[in-house]
């Protein structure tokens, strides 16, 4: 069952920012492996490598909004484990 919290930030697209860099930034302060956060999200590891790639790379694709929000959902509560919950 999922938990909602009342004063808990909403998703807003009108904060997508898909620059790798800043995506990276989250990772770092989560402090768990790209490959750790990607299976916890439903992602290839392939994918979130996409994710992260440099814009002028070939194989870079920008991430979508919900990866972005749920990077930064994690890097607020970084310290715990991260798991998915099922609802």
């Amino acid at each position: 069952m999922a938990c909602i919290v009342p004063h808990a930030r909403r998703p807003d697209k009108k904060n997508y920012n898909p620059d790798p860099a800043y995506l990276r930034s989250l990772i770092k302060q989560i402090g768990a492996t790209q490959k750790s956060i990607a299976e916890a999200f439903g992602l290839t590891d392939r994918v979130m490598r996409k994710y992260l790639s440099p814009k002028n790379s070939p194989d870079y694709r920008p991430a979508p909004y919900l990866v972005q929000f749920a990077l930064e959902a994690a890097a607020l509560t970084a310290g715990g484990t991260l798991t998915l919950l099922h609802g």
